[in-house]
């Protein structure tokens, strides 16, 4: 017990808050990097069943008829979107990368709201 006496819980030093340009340069930098990972590689996980799920019921499925993975209801979020692109793209060769920058644009989005909120 007394070798963890001289540790302390204490705020964290706010070095980068004095140097606010440093802070933003960082972020953008690290965004930057993300926005250009989008456009390449490949997801070897389900990131295709999700896509799946959007896209479904968008092009004629029915949920929870036609598929019965409960990982759908997630998808219901983003059915609208993958409705407006299924309509106005001719075939689906991008729908992957649509939804990858649908997320990053709603997770841009989310992250600006919470900090602005957090902030006040």
């Amino acid at each position: 017990m007394s070798r963890l006496s001289g540790l302390c819980l204490r705020a964290p030093d706010r070095k980068l808050a004095s140097h606010p340009l440093l802070a933003t340069g960082i972020l953008f930098a690290f965004a930057t990097l993300l926005f250009v990972r989008l456009f390449f590689g490949i997801d070897l996980t389900d990131e295709s069943q999700q896509v799946l799920n959007a896209v479904g019921p968008a092009m004629g499925g029915r949920p929870f008829v036609d598929e019965w993975t409960f990982t759908q209801t997630g998808s219901l979020l983003f059915a609208p979107l993958a409705f407006l692109f299924v309509n106005l793209s001719p075939d689906l060769d991008y729908v992957v990368l649509f939804t990858r920058l649908v997320y990053f644009g709603m997770a841009v989005a989310t992250s600006i709201f919470l900090y602005q909120f957090w902030r006040a």
